[in-house]
């Protein structure tokens, strides 16, 4: 599955260019697990997995299938999962599978999400969030209001430009 262009269509039909650099869908595939005694009581980090215990489940998750676009739940994904699991949190083990699935999320070419006015003078965009969306919303609502209402881009927001791929020596977060 390849990655979703932002297009805007001038009025004679031609599509105008954004400098938005395509969005790149991301598949992630998370798991529930039943509570069990002995189960973790705190989140655990690891390199490929997190253990998320709550109060009626503990969440495992999630892979990061970059360019996947399918919200299909793979059985062989699960047990690997499940093996990462049993390694960091013994007690999991046997714990009872409550539920699996799959979600999609928006990345960009360099991870960081796109925020601010697009190459076409006036529009704005703000995409690209990737997990991180409802944790990045009071933030990206400031940075845009800022843009919008006060035409005022701190350096922090510049570094976020949906056109920074064009240049990348503004983009102060890219490699």
């Amino acid at each position: 599955v390849g990655s979703a262009e932002v297009r805007f269509l001038g009025r004679k039909g031609g599509a105008l260019d954004t400098g938005i650099a395509p969005i790149v869908p991301v598949k992630g595939q998370m798991l529930a697990l039943a509570p069990v005694n002995g189960g973790p009581r705190h989140v655990i980090h690891a390199r490929d997995v997190y253990i998320a215990p709550k109060a009626r489940w503990t969440l495992v998750g999630a892979t990061t299938e970059r360019g996947a676009a399918d919200m299909s739940v793979d059985g062989a994904v699960v047990e690997s999962l499940r093996a990462k699991v049993a390694e960091l949190a013994g007690a999991l083990k046997t714990a009872p599978e409550i539920s699996s699935w799959a979600g999609v999320r928006p990345g960009t070419p360099d991870d960081a999400p796109m925020i601010g006015e697009t190459a076409i003078p006036g529009v704005f965009a703000a995409l690209g969030m990737y997990r991180n969306g409802v944790l990045f919303a009071p933030a990206v609502a400031e940075l845009m209001a800022s843009a919008l209402i006060d035409g005022k881009v701190s350096v922090a927001a510049a570094s976020f430009a949906p056109t920074r791929f064009d240049n990348p020596a503004k983009a102060l977060h890219s490699p």
